[in-house]
């Protein structure tokens, strides 16, 4: 749901329709979950800076924790891993990475 919620908050604000796609397979030992929106994407600086706690472009309207909760569930509840990839324009993807069994 933080995923979505961030598109909608984030990637769409200018946009009138709003694009999701989801996929998830099994790859041998470990799910992987791919999560891509089409919306205005991030810059370099806004993905390295994404999982940071309290990081936020929307200064003064939003906390930051968001990516944060996301990066701790799926990295130290779950035992995965999350990748983040973006370009102005052409949206973003993250790419989660499960094990089978914890």
């Amino acid at each position: 749901m933080q995923l979505i919620e961030n598109s909608i908050k984030h990637a769409f604000e200018e946009y009138s329709q709003v694009l999701v796609k989801i996929e998830a397979k099994r790859l041998e030992d470990e799910i992987q979950i791919v999560y891509q929106d089409f919306g205005k994407g991030m810059d370099e600086q806004t993905v390295n800076q994404v999982f940071d706690p309290f990081y936020t472009t929307k200064r003064g309207r939003n906390v930051g924790l968001g990516m944060h909760i996301v990066y701790n569930q799926v990295v130290h509840i779950l035992q995965g891993t999350i990748a983040c990839e973006s370009q102005i324009n052409k949206g973003t993807r993250f790419t989660i990475k499960l094990p089978l069994t914890l």
